[in-house]
């Protein structure tokens, strides 16, 4: 019998392109980088991280590194918004010295048109500092931040401290205090979702009471104490033994010889 040769089955494949990611309007629309792909709805979601200085062409940004989300897909090209930025940990050592006093802090925040931020400040003071002095400096450093990030915008936000305003107009301020270094923002990032108190508020909420509602303690006693009497076996009474009295020996007669003597 003559055997049919088997067609291969052929495999339906899209013809892939390049398209552009552009950063986000108030950085200038910049290209920062491509991706290949046979659709472009794929590509959303999708993060990209690069360094500051291919976006703002100057040297002294390349310690920084920013990170984008791809958003949207118009004209051809890739549209992200900023959703990181963060001073590289290699680079932040280097200026921390001897005799000096580094003050850290973390804030979270709302900017003015509702979106929530993670902060985290860094002040370098130029000689060691008492744990008073760093204590209200701290407290000076975050009641400043919170006004900035309350009264801008989201990027507005990164914009000026992506373009040293900020940074600058702390330091000045800070020096009115005591003799300060440099102020930088180490990172800020986009905080998604609820924070874990808030989580643990909302179930407590969800619950039915009947479920919240427990035993009460005295029935619960009651019950262990009649387990461990079962339990126990009870103890062996002790009995006493007898005493045994010491026997005396006989004393015996003593011989005639010995008497004679």
């Amino acid at each position: 019998m003559a055997t049919k040769a088997k067609k291969a089955a052929r495999l339906s494949t899209k013809k892939k392109k390049w398209f552009q990611i552009l950063a986000p309007k108030f950085l200038g629309d910049k290209v920062i980088g491509e991706s290949y792909l046979s659709e472009p709805t794929e590509a959303i979601k999708r993060t990209v991280k690069i360094n500051l200085m291919q976006i703002t062409g100057d040297i002294k940004t390349q310690n920084i590194g920013v990170k984008f989300e791809i958003t949207d897909f118009k004209d051809n090209k890739l549209h992200t918004s900023i959703i990181g930025y963060e001073y590289l940990p290699a680079s932040v050592k280097r200026l921390i010295r001897r005799n000096m006093t580094r003050v850290d802090d973390s804030i979270l925040a709302v900017t003015k048109d509702g979106h929530k931020v993670r902060l985290k400040p860094l002040l370098i003071t130029k000689d060691k500092v008492s744990k008073a002095v760093e204590k209200k400096l701290r407290a000076e450093l975050r009641a400043e931040l919170l006004k900035l990030i309350g009264n801008s915008t989201y990027e507005g936000l990164y914009s000026e401290i992506i373009q040293n305003r900020i940074q600058n107009e702390l330091r000045k301020k800070f020096n009115t205090i005591y003799p300060v270094r440099g102020v930088l923002i180490r990172i800020i990032k986009k905080e998604v979702g609820e924070t874990k108190r808030n989580i643990i508020k909302n179930e407590a909420a969800i619950k039915p009471k009947e479920e919240l509602k427990t035993e009460p303690k005295a029935e619960v006693k009651e019950e262990t104490k009649e387990e461990t009497k079962e339990e126990k076996p009870k103890k062996k009474e002790s009995v006493k033994k007898p005493v045994k009295k010491p026997v005396k020996k006989p004393v015996k007669p003593a011989k005639d010889s010995q008497k004679k003597e």
